[in-house]
Formats: structure tokens, C-alpha cells, sequence
């Protein structure tokens, strides 16, 4: 068995964040005549055992942004209260309130902008629940396009990206990498185990159809909706 690897002084941060909002959480629920244990948290959050709880908040593993952003939900706090570098990762539109909202407007970004400029000045109508974690995006291209298939995307479209939703295979994902001028759109396909995987485009013409996701790439979100502009 391999030895587990220390955490970085990043990491060490973010766990010890936690664990500290954990022991004030518990104690508020504490005085207050309820209780807070990690077997709790553990179900609430669909963990099979208290472990998968205890293996974060006893500072045992890294704290990824996916983990963050649902103990962030969990214990109504700030991302940037538990990791101020994932917090920088993820737009400060993003980062207000979780409660799910009714349909309102979200930010809409451009592909150049989402994931660099934190401002955006245009709003788009959102015509489902929402998040604070939400945001707008226009369709660039035909790359996405698949006349009959379960997914399909046409220039102009409108898609809503939710900046916290888990990224796992199967899902369309919104991806910004280092070096390119824009970001992209694509189906995830995990390789491995080690969270690798590349961007499908569905458009089976599409020159460039798969991008490789490596060190150098930041997920911004994952697709839950789209509008068709006729």
C-alpha cells in the first residue's frame, strides 16, 4: 500500500478552515438541544460511511473544489471562509448566496471572458430554479451540434452553467485551458482514476474533436439548461 502523501501547505489551510467552522457548527447545534456528528454529515451528504466525513474534516486527505463548495452549502458559509484559492477560482457571481432561486437573470458571459473577467455587465433571463452559481453563456459554434442525439447544440443557443454541479463522465461541461484564448464546451468522458479526461465535441464533422484536460485545465461549470433561439 502506498503511503499517503502529506498535505500542502494550501491544503493544510483549507482542512484546518474546515475543521475549525465543524467544531463552531457542532457546538452552536450543541447548545441549541440538536447534535452534529460526522455519521451525520456523512449521510446527508450520500457517503456510505462516516470515513468519507472524518477523512476531511480530520485533515487525513486534500479538500478538492467540489468538496468545498458542498461543505460550504452544508454549513451556510462562504467558499473563501473554508478555501480562499478555490474561492478565486470560482466568479464572485458565484459565490453569493446557494439558496436556490426562482427565475430571475443570471451573469452572461462571453467564451473569452467566462473564467477571467469576474464583471459581467449583461444579465440573461433564467427560466428555471437557479443557484447563485449560475451563469449564461451563448453558443459560439456548431462543434456541440447532433441532429437526433440526446444532447445537441446550435449556434446561439442559450445554456446555463451551474459553477458547482459535480463534474462526472457523461455530463457537458464548460472548460477553460491554460494557454487558449477561449474556453469550450464539450462532453466529459473520465480516463481513469486519477481525474483525467477529455472534452468530446458531439458534432461527429467537428475537425478538432476531443481536447485533452490536463494540469493546465479549470472547469467552470456544468450544463443544466439551454434555451433555442429560432
Amino acid at each position: 500500500m502506498s503511503k499517503r502523501r502529506p498535505l500542502t501547505d494550501d491544503q493544510l489551510g483549507d482542512s484546518l478552515r474546515l475543521q475549525a467552522i465543524y467544531t463552531v457548527k457542532k457546538a452552536e447545534m450543541e447548545a441549541s438541544g440538536g447534535s452534529l456528528t460526522q455519521a451525520q454529515i456523512a449521510h446527508d451528504f450520500g457517503w456510505q460511511t462516516q470515513a468519507a466525513a472524518s477523512q476531511y474534516l480530520n485533515l487525513k486527505i486534500p479538500l478538492s473544489m467540489e468538496v468545498v463548495v458542498r461543505f460550504a452549502r452544508y454549513f451556510d458559509v462562504h467558499v473563501a471562509d473554508i478555501s480562499p484559492r478555490f474561492a478565486e477560482l470560482i466568479m464572485p457571481t458565484m459565490m453569493g448566496s446557494s439558496d436556490v432561486r426562482p427565475a430571475d437573470t443570471v451573469p452572461l458571459f462571453t467564451w473569452e471572458t467566462v473564467g477571467v473577467d469576474h464583471d459581467s455587465v449583461q444579465r440573461a433571463a433564467c427560466g428555471i430554479p437557479h443557484s447563485g452559481y449560475v451563469f449564461a453563456l451563448s453558443v459560439k459554434d456548431s462543434s456541440m451540434h447532433n441532429q437526433g442525439g440526446r444532447y445537441s447544440f446550435d449556434k446561439g443557443d442559450l445554456i446555463y452553467v451551474d459553477g458547482s454541479a459535480r463534474l462526472e463522465s457523461g455530463v457537458i461541461a464548460v472548460v477553460r485551458i491554460e494557454g487558449r484564448e477561449a474556453a469550450f464546451m464539450g462532453l466529459y468522458v473520465a480516463i481513469g482514476d486519477k481525474g483525467e479526461g477529455v472534452l468530446r465535441m458531439l458534432n461527429p464533422g467537428w475537425p478538432e474533436r476531443e481536447i485533452a484536460l490536463g494540469a493546465g485545465a479549470k472547469v467552470l461549470g456544468v450544463v443544466r439548461g439551454r434555451v433555442e433561439v429560432y
